[in-house]
């Protein structure tokens, strides 16, 4: 059956990426190969000519490389690759030499992680980290005054990178 969209991964990949409801409406909005494709899979459709109508691929972590001859070759219809997971770096560069437009979580994929890291630096700076190992009867950090902890407020945070997570974190 050839597809006008394909899921390119392993089932485990795919479905931890894709939630039933997105799976079930790239479905609706298209002609979706019913299988999911990891590399295996891929080459074989591929070496079918099952692949030459896919406009659509949706991937995520394990993305199968492909150069600029495969892309023209398997998938010469292709107009974009959605990528649910961070960088592309490993995979995108053939795909966009070939015209089609490479779309990326990263940026949604950052927040959560910024969260993560200003939590840990709020509660770093709050002592929690250290009254762990120090922890009262009912499991909270004893107070220790000859070592106070700076607590937030004017408190000097040191930022490595300013990438999308970094930026974030700056600027919360």
């Amino acid at each position: 059956m050839k597809a006008e969209a394909i899921f390119i991964g392993t089932e485990q990949a795919i479905t931890d990426a894709y939630s039933d409801r997105v799976r079930s409406a790239v479905a609706g909005m298209t002609e979706l190969m019913p299988r999911y494709l990891d590399e295996a899979a891929f080459r074989e459709a591929a070496s079918q000519g099952l692949l030459t109508d896919t406009e659509y691929v949706f991937s995520t972590w394990g993305m199968v490389p492909l150069a600029e001859d495969e892309i023209a070759r398997f998938m010469p219809s292709l107009k974009a690759v959605f990528y649910a997971a961070g960088t592309v770096r490993a995979f995108a560069l053939p795909f966009l030499k070939r015209g089609v437009r490479v779309f990326s979580a990263w940026g949604a994929n950052a927040v959560p992680v910024a969260e993560f890291t200003i939590s840990e630096i709020i509660l770093a700076n709050k002592g929690f980290f250290r009254g762990l190992h120090r922890g009262g009867a009912a499991g909270w950090p004893e107070h220790d005054a000859a070592r106070p902890c700076p607590g937030n407020y004017g408190a000097l945070v040191g930022i490595i990178g300013a990438g999308m997570i970094g930026s974030m974190v700056i600027e919360r």
